[in-house]
Order: C-alpha cells, then structure tokens, then sequence
C-alpha cells in the first residue's frame, strides 16, 4: 500500500515542479477508488478535486498490471487547452504495481502551434525549392535551346559566306564579260561592214555584263547587312547565354542554400 507518508511528500513538492520544469502542469493522483491529490495548474484546471469518487477502466489496469508510463495527447475534454497526460503507476519497495496512479497533465498549446508554425515553415521550404529546382530545370533547357539557336545563326552565317563567295565570282565573271565585250566591240570596229551584228551582240554583252556587275553589287550589299545582322544577333544570344549559365548555377545555388536552412531547421525541431 502506498505509504500515508510519501504521499505527503510528494504534496508537498509538487507545487515546485512546474516552477522547475519551466512549465504549466496539472497533477492528479488517484487509487481505484477515489482522487488522492490535484494540484491544479496555472491554465490546467481538472474538473476534478481531491476526495472526488474514481474508477478504474481497462486502459488504467493495464498501465498498473504492465508497470510502465503511457503519454496521451488531449485524452479528454478535462481541459479547456491541448495537453499530453502522462500516466505513471506507483510501484511498491517489493517492485510490486500498487493501484495508485500518478498523471502527470502538461499544456502543450504553444507546443501544438510551434508544430504547426514549423510544419508550414517546412512546406514553405520545399515549395521554394522545387521553384528554384524547376527554374533551373528550365533555365538549362533554355541553355540547350540557346546554343542550338546559336549554331543554326552560326550555320546561317556560314552560308552567307558561301554565297558571297559565289557572288563574288559572278562579279568576276561579269567583269571579264565586259573586258570581252569591249575587245568584241573594237574588233567589230575594225570589221566595219561586215563587223556591225557582232557590234551589236558585243553591246548586249556588255550591257549584260554591266547588269549582272550591279545586281551582284546589289547582293553584296544585302548579304552584308544581312551578316551584320546576324553578328548582332549572335553577339545578343552569347551574351543572353551567359546570363542564362549564370541563373542557372545561381539557380542551384540557392536550392542548396535552401536546403541546408532546412536541414538545420529541421534539426533544431527535432531538438524541442
């Protein structure tokens, strides 16, 4: 049986104990039969008092035929605010369970609501990282298209150059075209009568000539705007490029970043 004695003593440290723990408790010890002791708390007031009839269920019996503590959060509707109950049976000096219960009432409100606090402050985490993840996700996909961008302007360019190449020698042509068609006109010249038809082809030669040397000018000159253009752009794009490397890496910067507040987050939780 539960000493007479210790029970008193326990009355009379228990007032301190919250004062110790830095919390706001509710004890409550109690036989089969009746409550012992309440101490009520600051917050935590039982619905129950000293000398109030008790009963025992199959929950209490178990604790006292197992001899071990069970915690439970919001048991009941005892209490106005959230707490966690502790159950502890009184063991006798033969280690023996007697049928004395002490309950040992915690409030567990700001608890609760850190809890919650830390919960959304980790979503809020993992939400901002999968952002910075898929940002950088798409600024590598960017990166890829930039570059495949940049070697089609770069192929483009390259034909332009062939082109030129190309008018370059329809210039050349166009100007021994004229130099024939000068020879031809003063060899029909000196023909005179018999030279006059060829007079007139070296003419149409020459005016040919003289057209194909102004439309490959012509070319010329917009194929050169046209690479300077091209030049412009492709300078824009590099430079766009590095930006986009830039964001990129920044990107999984600062997803790691994020992940190591997490992380330190969580342990310092995990801690409470």
């Amino acid at each position: 049986m539960f000493e007479k004695k210790y029970l008193n003593s326990l009355k009379e440290v228990a007032p301190f104990l919250g004062d110790l723990i830095n919390e706001d408790i509710n004890i409550g010890i109690m036989d089969s039969e009746k409550f012992l002791y309440i101490l009520q708390g600051k917050r935590l007031k039982s619905k129950n008092v000293e000398g109030d009839p008790n009963k025992y269920g199959e929950f209490e019996n178990n604790i006292i035929k197992n001899k071990k503590s069970v915690t439970l959060v919001n048991p009941s509707n005892h209490f106005e605010v959230p707490v966690e109950v502790t159950f502890t049976p009184v063991i006798d000096e033969n280690g023996e369970s007697t049928d004395i219960l002490i309950a040992v009432v915690k409030d567990i409100e700001e608890k609760m609501k850190l809890n919650i606090a830390s919960k959304s402050i980790s979503d809020s985490f993992q939400n901002a990282n999968k952002a910075v993840e898929e940002i950088a996700e798409e600024s590598q996909k960017l990166l890829i298209d930039i570059k495949s961008i940049v070697n089609f302007t770069n192929e483009t360019r390259d034909k332009i150059t062939e082109i030129d190449t190309i008018i370059q020698t329809i210039k050349n042509i166009a100007s021994q075209s004229k130099l024939l068609a000068l020879n031809a006109t003063i060899e029909a010249a000196r023909a005179g009568e018999i030279g006059r038809g060829f007079s007139v082809v070296a003419g149409e030669m020459g005016k040919m000539a003289k057209l194909s040397q102004e439309s490959a000018d012509n070319v010329n000159k917009f194929l050169s705007e046209i690479k300077e253009s091209i030049d412009i752009i492709i300078k824009r794009i590099n430079e766009f490029s590095q930006y986009s490397e830039t964001q990129a890496a920044s990107s999984e910067e600062i997803s790691a970043t994020i992940n190591e507040i997490y992380d330190v987050f969580r342990s310092i939780i995990e801690k409470e």
